[in-house]
């Protein structure tokens, strides 16, 4: 996205909203992804789309009106404007929040690799095959579901009626590996996910080995007796999948609207003091890093967990001075046209620990790699009860464990921390986690 057209953007948006005696911000992407999937050595799917958004938000005293367009043309930026303004007449709702003045970016020039574009089609189809081929070759009882790779560049841009304008470039790259493992009775399913900005740091043959060895390691599993455990939550998928609906939890609007139990809960302890969190929009690794929000408010890292206290909720300016909370400039817009709250990189701070040492706290231990999703999660109570895969540790072994579900309540599971990891890992490029052992947690199997 040109800086002319961003300029366009103002210089068409302006004489509107001068004439009505409005405000405006404008937030818009223009967004090209490649994703390929190969099957059993075949390319079994192939996508190349451009797309481009724009979110428009018009103020009138305290009060919002928002609309959306597909496109960049002067009558779908009119007719957006024309809807936003229209759009103020039919609500009573006071959730205007504050256009963003001055603001001091940071360099985006990390968040985009300039070799990116240099990587032709043909490339990309060899590297999607020689993932597909790892799990194949491994070892003869595995059966490739799904070998991925995708990838896409994204420009955003921001721009109000007072004039502030930005850009910034981000391009990010998925290896994803689904396998199947079958010996005779049993069968097994294990995953692997690696992103990057750059093609050549990507070793294609690993993550498709990783992912087919995931699923060996799990055949002739066994259904765990049903009793409360210690658990090991691995870093990884496990990990991510907590951390992402803990923090749901932390949304200022989820607050706002009487959705959540943190409310009136800043600076109180919540989670063990061991436990310690923050969202990091500038992180270099991150899939969702940025250098401003949904309202052109610049990003920073914001703590919002510190040694067990909550310390900050994810809010835009609307609901920062809604709840009398700091700001920490998380507004998203939703592609519906909606203005929403989201974190960006979530970072779980490591402990001293290793696996190991987590491992030798008690002689029975539950290690869970794997949630199957969240059906089982009340997002209002924080209780869950999810299907799990992972390993029984006894007698220094690890056994297969399938078919059990794992239940407790998330909040609870956050403040019975006993020990944290060192074990870092970044899954799906937004999330940087280690392995914690937490407390009796009932495991029901058979």
């Amino acid at each position: 996205m040109k800086s002319d057209l961003i300029d366009s953007f103002y210089d068409r948006l302006s004489p509107l909203a001068k004439k009505d005696g409005l405000d405006f911000d404008l937030y818009a992407y223009n967004k090209d992804q490649t994703q390929i999937t190969f099957q059993k050595k075949e390319l079994k799917d192939y996508s190349c789309s451009q797309s481009c958004h724009v979110n428009l938000r018009v103020l009138k005293g305290d009060k919002a009106g928002t609309s959306y367009a597909k496109d960049f043309s002067q009558s779908s930026l009119e007719s957006c404007y024309k809807r936003a303004k229209d759009s103020l007449q039919f609500t009573d709702q006071k959730t205007a929040g504050r256009l963003s003045l001055s603001q001091v970016y940071q360099n985006s020039s990390d968040f985009y690799d300039k070799n990116f574009e240099s990587i032709s089609l043909e490339d990309k189809l060899e590297k999607a095959r020689e993932l597909n081929s790892a799990c194949l070759t491994f070892d003869s009882r595995v059966q490739p579901v799904s070998s991925s790779v995708s990838d896409s560049s994204i420009v955003s841009a921001f721009v109000n009626s007072k004039e502030q304008k930005s850009s910034y470039f981000v391009n990010n790259i998925f290896a994803i590996s689904y396998c199947l493992a079958v010996d005779k009775y049993s069968r097994s399913n294990g995953f692997e996910n690696f992103h990057s900005r750059n093609y050549d740091s990507i070793n294609f043959k690993k993550i498709g080995q990783q992912s087919a060895e995931k699923a060996i390691k799990k055949l002739n599993y066994k259904i765990p007796q049903t009793k409360k455990y210690p658990v090991i939550f691995k870093s990884g998928q496990a990990v991510s999948a907590l951390l992402s609906s803990l923090v749901n939890l932390m949304s200022g609007k989820s607050i706002f609207e009487g959705k959540s139990l943190f409310k009136d809960s800043l600076d109180h302890q919540m989670f063990s003091n061991s436990f310690s969190l923050y969202d990091d929009p500038l992180a270099l690794w991150g899939a969702n890093s940025k250098t401003f929000d949904g309202e052109g408010f610049a990003v920073e890292k914001t703590i919002l967990a510190e040694k067990g206290f909550l310390r900050n909720y994810l809010t835009s300016s609307f609901y920062a001075k809604a709840l009398k909370a700091p700001h920490t400039k998380k507004a998203y817009w939703l592609d519906t046209g909606v203005l929403d709250i989201s974190g960006t990189n979530l970072v779980m701070s490591e402990g001293e620990s290793s696996l190991g040492d987590l491992l030798s706290e008690f002689s029975q231990v539950v290690v869970i790699d794997y949630l199957k999703g969240f059906a089982g999660y009340n997002p209002i109570s924080g209780d869950f009860s999810i299907e799990s895969e992972g390993f029984l540790y006894e007698w220094g072994e690890f056994k297969p464990i399938c078919q059990f579900t794992v239940s407790g309540n998330i909040i609870k599971l956050f403040s019975n921390i006993l020990q944290v990891g060192n074990d870092s890992q970044i899954y799906a490029g937004s999330i940087k986690a280690p392995s914690f052992l937490s407390s009796d947690l009932m495991i029901a199997g058979k």
